[in-house]
Formats: structure tokens, C-alpha cells, sequence
């Protein structure tokens, strides 16, 4: 982890229910939810604690990053919109050695 970060931690257990955390500089988080034109800007509440705790909750998991699955995330979009998956790219056999001409 960058010392220079501060890391902000939205959870979504596995019944849906959020929680926040937060480690160094202390954060506000804001939801904006277009939905709710007359209550659109909810302020969450702030759970500061130490980086451990973060370090814990993340463990061995790998940290994706918006663009490193496109598939997956063009899929995840589309079930959240009620739209079909998009086609899977195809896949070409390329054949390699004396037959294949490499």
C-alpha cells in the first residue's frame, strides 16, 4: 500500500447490507441516489479505523480495477440495467509448428 493513500472500503456483506470504512485521512462519503429526487444526497456515516483492519477485510484477494475484465464488467452492467449479456468474444485457433507455418 502507497503510506500516501488513504483507503476508503464499501462492503456489501452477503444479505446486501453495506457497510464503510475508512483509514487515514478521515472522509466524508456521499451517496448520491438520482432515484430519490426529493432525498437524492445521503451523507453515510464515517467508520475511521486503523489500515489492519482494511489489510483484514481485503486479505489474499486480488484488487481488480475498472478495465481489467471488460467481458465480465460489460455482463455485470448489463444484468444491473435488466439487459442480456453481451456475446463473448470468439475465440480463433491459431495453429503453431511445421503445419501451422510459425
Amino acid at each position: 500500500m502507497n503510506a500516501a493513500l488513504s483507503r476508503v472500503v464499501v462492503r456489501f456483506d452477503v444479505n446486501g447490507d453495506i457497510s464503510y470504512f475508512a483509514d487515514g485521512l478521515p472522509v466524508e462519503l456521499l451517496i448520491i441516489d438520482e432515484r430519490a429526487p426529493n432525498d437524492r444526497v445521503y451523507r453515510y456515516s464515517t467508520h475511521m479505523v486503523n489500515s489492519c483492519v482494511i489489510d483484514a477485510l481485503i486479505g489474499a484477494d486480488r484488487v481488480h480495477y475498472l478495465g481489467d475484465k471488460p467481458v465480465t464488467e460489460a455482463a455485470i452492467r448489463a444484468a444491473l440495467d435488466g439487459r442480456p449479456p453481451p456475446p463473448r468474444p470468439a475465440l480463433t485457433l491459431v495453429k503453431s509448428g511445421p503445419e501451422g507455418g510459425s
